[in-house]
């Protein structure tokens, strides 16, 4: 599974960039050729819009609704496993060798999130193309076996193994700044540093209780709040519809502050969590609230004159 996670990463960023060097040049070939150089900031507009995520135009309004859908994942890190080896002599003066030794195997299983937002885009943007925020829920899943072995001169006298699972439900909240990098008029790449701060809901864990050198069981807090990562690839659907597949995982924990570790710890072991959702950006059009206008020529915006009562 992590070799799987390994794999969808790397497409991530790989096609993407490959992408974007197939693109660069045609798209600047074209820039060059449509509208050259020099021709004044609403032309520089015209050639960044054809090329803009959001369209530019004021038919459009900078905010609207986002849905997101998708799949969670907990990283498991490497269990940890010892061996205890002891040499003792019986009554007879025959050597034994006693050794127990354990092994923890944690695993991730796969849960599920949505969420519900609103999104605001900027007209010129400063390094950050558009924020969101809004509500989520997730479920995170994972596992852990832990097996006990006790041995007397190479032959093992028992065996233990007990499993542990954590089925944990989180109401989110979340805020994303978001940078982009256009590949052509369709296609995009998001970067976005966020924050998410959750509340457990239901926590879920069952199982016996299995010690190792790394201490006792431990859980997240009840409200964790981090710093996260989230890197998207975007697709412009429709005229006002975007779809952006996502992959988000924690970079810094605050709530329960950890240092430089961004994990979560479930019973001994630390798992990471990944979210990889689809999310759907709904672009509004701007209410057109303005009247008919004629010019003093007599000519109607349908570029026809108005006929007047008495004059044929």
């Amino acid at each position: 599974m992590r070799n799987f996670l390994k794999y969808i990463f790397f497409l991530f960023l790989f096609i993407p960039s490959l992408l974007i060097a197939q693109n660069k040049k045609k798209q600047t070939k074209k820039t060059k050729q449509e509208y050259g150089h020099g021709q004044g900031y609403l032309n520089k507009n015209k050639k960044r819009n054809d090329f803009d995520v959001f369209p530019l135009e004021t038919k459009y309004r900078l905010g609207g609704w986002l849905f997101g859908i998708g799949p969670t994942y907990m990283l498991a890190y490497p269990g940890d496993k010892d061996e205890m080896v002891s040499n003792l002599t019986d009554t007879a003066g025959s050597s034994v060798i006693l050794s127990n030794n354990y092994d923890a195997l944690p695993r991730g299983r796969f849960g599920l999130m949505a969420e519900l937002g609103w999104f605001h885009s900027f007209r010129r943007p400063r390094g950050v193309e558009y924020i969101d925020f809004g509500l989520s829920y997730k479920m995170l899943r994972g596992s852990k076996k832990f097996i006990q072995q006790n041995w007397i001169n190479n032959v093992m006298l028992s065996e233990t193994e007990i499993k542990q699972t954590f089925s944990d439900h989180f109401l989110s909240l979340h805020f994303n700044a978001v940078s982009q990098r256009h590949i052509n008029g369709r296609l995009f790449i998001t970067n976005a540093l966020g924050v998410n701060f959750d509340y457990t809901l239901i926590p879920n864990r069952s199982g016996g209780l299995a010690l190792s050198k790394n201490g006792g069981v431990t859980f997240p807090v009840q409200m964790p709040l981090q710093l996260h990562y989230k890197f998207g690839f975007g697709i412009r659907a429709k005229e006002r519809l975007l779809i952006v597949p996502t992959l988000e995982m924690p970079i810094f924990n605050i709530l329960a502050f950890t240092h430089i570790v961004s994990t979560l710890p479930y019973f001994n072991s630390r798992y990471r969590p990944m979210l990889i959702s689809v999310r759907f950006m709904f672009i509004r059009k701007a209410k057109n609230d303005c009247p008919p206008v004629y010019n003093p020529a007599g000519v109607g915006p349908d570029g026809k004159s108005p006929k007047l009562k008495g004059v044929e």
